[in-house]
């Protein structure tokens, strides 16, 4: 090849290169405009409340136990599967009956204690 065909085909591809950012771009600028594309509308309303009974108070001690942990290799790809140490952070929770039902939320030590 001469130098002038390289220089060609180096201009081809820094066109190609512009047209594809430029595009990327243009259709990033687009995007919110499209009607087609679902809007995420957040909404608040006054806070509403019910009596409830708590039924159950529920405590999960930490544990450390030893398990299979999933491992990934980036490089290559693959994934195994090693003995590792498995972690569970200790968690407090109430089960309470409303109306509605019976639910459980998940909290603090604090408000473990006083209810």
């Amino acid at each position: 090849m001469t130098p002038r065909q390289d220089l060609s085909r180096l201009l081809i591809i820094f066109r190609c290169m512009f047209l594809f950012i430029f595009g990327g771009l243009m259709l990033m600028a687009l995007i919110p405009w499209l009607p087609w594309i679902p809007r995420v509308v957040t909404e608040y309303s006054e806070e509403l409340t019910e009596p409830a009974t708590v039924i159950e108070k529920i405590h999960t001690p930490s544990s450390h136990t030893m398990g299979l942990v999933p491992k990934l290799d980036l490089v290559s790809g693959s994934v195994a599967l090693e003995l590792g140490l498995v972690t569970a952070p200790e968690k407090y929770g109430l089960l309470f009956r409303c109306q509605h039902g019976e639910f459980v939320i998940q909290g603090s030590a604090d408000k473990y204690q006083t209810l």
